[in-house]
Order: C-alpha cells, then structure tokens, then sequence
C-alpha cells in the first residue's frame, strides 16, 4: 500500500514531454532596434525638437562693467526667439535690472547662434554677481549662468 502511494504523488508531478519548456538553445533572443536620441523627437520632416533642459554658453564668464560677453545656447524650440536677459547677482550696489539685452531666433534645430552682449556699464562692484538668462518666448525653457563682474 505504502509503494502506491509513492506513486500518485509522482504522477501528479510528472510532465509530458511535449509540454516541457524548449532549450535555451531553442528559445529566440531578444532583437533591438536604434531608437532616436533622447534630446531630440521628430516634429516633421526636416526640423527636430529638442526635448529636455535648455543649455547656456558665455564667454568670458569674468567681465567689466560695460565689457561685452558671447552668449549661445541650445535646447529651444527650432525658430523660436529667445530672450537674453540680465537679472541681479549678488554684492551689487546698484542694479535697475532686470536687463533686456536682446530677442534672437533660435535656428531649425533649437540652437542660439553665438551673440555678443554687452554688460550695462553702470553695475557696480568687483567681484559682484549678475545671472544671464536665456529663455524660450515660446517654449518657456530657460537657462542661466553667472557672470562676475571684474
């Protein structure tokens, strides 16, 4: 008795052969494909739009009052005007900002071609701060970087 109860605990366990899983061997490997970049989706043919956080370039990042800097940047919407702007730092003494230096369009890819700006001469003080700011009038990104004044 005890070797036929053995045995129907085994039967319930056993597989048919035919239901088993196939082989590693067997089994098909996953397939890839290239997906576009994670900056950039397709608007329509030949514009792409820029996806994510707007950037800033200026050079130099040290000026004098009333010097003049090179401003771009990337991430806008393509053709979109963006806005440069000068807002207050910090050890200013005086600051009747904020500045608008000036509007510019962004190119077919959302790119601020290089602009020069000049830093109004009546900020004062050595070693103060102002923050340049560009922003999308459309897209509404924006992005800033600090300049010293020297």
């Amino acid at each position: 008795m005890s070797a036929l109860m053995l045995l129907i605990p085994l039967a319930i366990v056993a597989v048919p052969a035919g239901l088993m899983a196939p082989s590693p061997a067997v089994m098909p490997s996953p397939s890839w494909s290239a997906s576009p970049s994670p900056s950039v989706s397709s608007v329509s043919a030949g514009t792409a739009r820029p996806v994510g956080k707007a950037q800033i370039t200026v050079n130099p990042v040290e000026v004098t009052a009333g010097g003049a800097v090179q401003v771009s940047g990337n991430g806008f919407d393509p053709r979109e005007t963006v806005r440069v702007e000068l807002f207050n730092g910090a050890n200013l003494k005086k600051f009747d900002g904020p500045y608008l230096l000036l509007d510019a369009p962004a190119d077919d890819f959302g790119r601020l071609a290089t602009v020069a700006v000049t830093i109004p001469a009546e900020l004062c003080c050595t070693g103060a701060t102002v923050r340049m700011v560009l922003t999308g009038r459309d897209s509404h990104r924006g992005t800033e970087k600090l300049i010293t004044l020297a």
